[in-house]
């Protein structure tokens, strides 16, 4: 433990749908700054197919209130699909922008994405994320640009997702 706080642990997760069949998840390397906020983390996860899938979470950053603003992530998955063909895949993101009210709750933020198995990427973000009384969230407008090149040519789109209201 550093500042007591975890530096790895295990989770095996089963589903009473399919007994038996667990998933494995461990996460491990999570270290801390000098104040004791998160920097880095290493997670393994392997499904009840044998896909495993490992996510490398760093470069964090966080805001005069130590809440999170950032960060880097790298996810590789490795496997084969149903017909046994090889399944590798790199999928990248970078956080920024995160944004917070005068609650302290997330406002907005903006996450870029990119992926190895396609020449497509994806910049998201949220904004005017609203809670209600209870601090459930209530409603937003997320901005999903997608471009880049596939069979097709070149492309660049964007869809617009606003929720509106939101009933609990």
């Amino acid at each position: 433990y550093i500042f007591d706080r975890a530096v790895s642990y295990r989770d095996v997760i089963t589903d009473s749908a399919a007994p038996g069949n667990s998933v494995i998840k461990d996460v491990s390397g999570i270290s801390y700054d000098s104040t004791g906020l998160m920097t880095r983390s290493h997670q393994r996860e392997q499904d009840v197919n044998g896909i495993i899938t490992e996510t490398d979470l760093w470069n964090m950053s966080y805001d005069g209130r130590k809440r999170l603003v950032g960060f880097s992530q790298t996810e590789f998955t490795d496997g084969k699909d149903e017909y046994g063909n090889p399944l590798q895949a790199r999928t990248g993101t970078v956080r920024k922008s995160a944004w917070y009210n005068a609650f302290g709750q997330l406002a907005s933020y903006e996450d870029l994405i990119t992926a190895s198995d396609t020449d497509i990427t994806k910049k998201i973000k949220f904004n005017n994320i609203t809670y209600d009384k209870s601090g459930l969230i209530y409603g937003y407008v997320k901005w999903t640009r997608s471009y880049g090149a596939n069979e097709e040519g070149w492309f660049d789109v964007t869809v617009t997702d606003k929720r509106l209201a939101t009933a609990y």
